[in-house]
């Protein structure tokens, strides 16, 4: 169902849809398009794959990588692109193999296509039962502030689940192979007036051996 934010009477940013994808043992992968989503929505993919060998994946035609993030072999990265009549599901070309991998995709009405990401902060750790999400500062008001996590189990086909304090999942993606499981969960909050957006405490369960995390905030028209 579609994420409203209004006030005032006006209609603000909308979340119009989510789309998973995951797969393993591959170079290639796919940005998922949420089947809600219409030319001149916004297309945010945030897209985690676990290589076995250093590499930077090739952002896809026609979209722009907003951030990378790397620890180790593991890679987050945060591709956005204005959808446009015909836009079928991305081909992301990795570099390297990949032993498991997993991508969501979240499209946004009336975000600030020319120029959405208005800050964005990430951190890695070698993280096992919890950790922090980052704050980041807004200047735009009524930006949407999106949290990311990639965790991986490398000794365990149970993903580790991330629990946001006082948050629901907007979307999760996850893929459990016999050595090497991960997980990918994304929240959102509206931030109505520039500033801090604050920190927020994640619990993870069972442990994960090593994580990828980022704040990122879209500015609406």
């Amino acid at each position: 169902m579609p994420h409203l934010f209004v006030r005032g009477g006006k209609r603000e940013m909308e979340i119009v849809g989510t789309a998973t994808w995951s797969g393993a043992a591959a170079t290639t992968s796919i940005l998922p398009i949420p089947v809600d989503a219409r030319p001149g929505d916004y297309l945010l993919a945030f897209h985690a794959p676990r290589l076995t060998a250093a590499a930077t994946p090739t952002t896809p035609t026609g979209w722009t990588q907003h951030l990378l993030q790397t620890f180790g072999n593991s890679r987050l990265v945060v591709y956005g692109k204005e959808m446009v009549e015909g836009d079928t599901d991305a081909s992301v070309t990795l570099n390297a193999n990949a032993s498991n991998m997993v991508a969501a995709t979240v499209a946004l009405r009336r975000a600030k296509n020319s120029a959405p990401v208005d800050a964005s902060v990430s951190n890695t750790s070698a993280v096992t039962t919890s950790a922090t999400s980052p704050t980041v500062t807004t200047t735009a008001a009524k930006a949407l502030v999106f949290r990311a996590i990639w965790l991986v189990n490398n000794s365990t086909a149970n993903p580790p689940n991330a629990t946001w304090s006082g948050r629901s999942k907007l979307v999760e993606a996850t893929n459990g192979l016999s050595a090497n499981s991960v997980s990918l969960s994304v929240v959102a909050d509206l931030q109505e007036i520039p500033g801090a957006a604050g920190t927020v405490a994640i619990a993870i369960s069972p442990s994960s051996t090593s994580g990828v995390w980022t704040t990122l905030a879209i500015a609406p028209l």
